[in-house]
């Protein structure tokens, strides 16, 4: 495994410091700290890498005992996986029916960002505690945004998706609602996935898009946005959503109808890109 053969750097690296400390000083000091330098970095990887095994770890068995493995249960395992633990060529696992390509979903209750007479919709079913949809929103979606959304080519419709085993999800998908009461739907929803290592805190997120934190949490309190959250997770279950991120990108209908492809996991600006300009026509 790639996490492995780092370890062996590492101590290989650790090694070599520790070993340098027998030379001269004076000739010996520079090299010590570009090697501890390199030591930090590679640490730093690790823990990161071992973060990404432990969320895999933890939807996996969580996804297991919520009967995950079915298109369109909550709890499936997110199909992009982190770049560490891609394997080039990878088979699809035996025994698994294939995830539907085409879907019908409509724009539900949720706002939309863009201009709503843009040539193309796109309607998400996101999580705000997957970092795959963190990953997403933080650097794929900020190029769509900048290069169709703002160009009022696409539009965009978030549907919540908050997935059982994250346990601060349901929590920022009612904040989010209740932000829109504040005309700051799309601000905290930006600022979540931004600050996604503080999740917990939405009261500090809140304050930091400008949200009157009082107003925020008596919304939150009354939990008036249940109804609209179990209407969108079943939505997505109906269209066999099976993990986030997930999309559904179609042609805008006057109806708030979106028949398009279903896109699974948090694949790259690019397979947007051809969707986009497939169905509008060009860039």
């Amino acid at each position: 495994m790639k996490t492995m053969k780092r370890i062996m750097v590492v101590i290989a690296l650790l090694l070599t410091v520790f070993q340098a400390g027998g030379y001269a000083a004076d000739k010996k000091a520079d090299k010590k700290t570009n090697d501890i330098a390199e030591v930090k970095a590679s640490i730093e990887e690790l823990r990161q890498e071992v973060k990404d095994l432990k969320m895999l770890m933890g939807a996996f068995i969580a996804g297991v005992a919520s009967g995950a493995g079915r298109p369109g249960q909550v709890g499936e395992i997110p199909q992009q996986l982190p770049p560490s633990y891609q394997q080039p060529n990878q088979p699809q696992a035996q025994g698994r029916p294939p995830l539907p390509t085409e879907a019908t979903t409509t724009v539900g209750d949720g706002p939309v960002l863009g201009n709503k007479d843009a040539k193309v919709t796109i309607v998400e079913f996101s999580d705000y505690e997957c970092p795959f949809c963190a990953r997403f929103h933080t650097e794929t979606f900020k190029q769509l945004k900048k290069d169709y959304v703002d160009t009022g080519k696409v539009r965009v419709v978030y549907r919540d998706f908050p997935l059982p085993f994250h346990q601060s999800a349901m929590k920022a998908a009612t904040a989010v609602n209740c932000a829109q009461e504040q005309g700051k739907y799309w601000d905290m929803n930006f600022a979540i996935f931004e600050n996604q290592k503080d999740i917990a805190d939405i009261d500090g997120i809140g304050k930091k898009v400008g949200l009157d934190v009082a107003k925020l949490n008596t919304c939150i309190a009354s939990n008036k946005y249940a109804d609209k959250i179990a209407n969108d997770l079943n939505d997505g279950r109906q269209v066999g959503v099976g993990g986030t991120p997930s999309f559904v990108i179609a042609k805008t209908s006057p109806d708030g109808t979106v028949k398009g492809k279903l896109i699974a996991g948090a694949v790259p600006y690019n397979v947007f890109k051809a969707e986009i300009d497939a169905l509008a026509g060009g860039k």
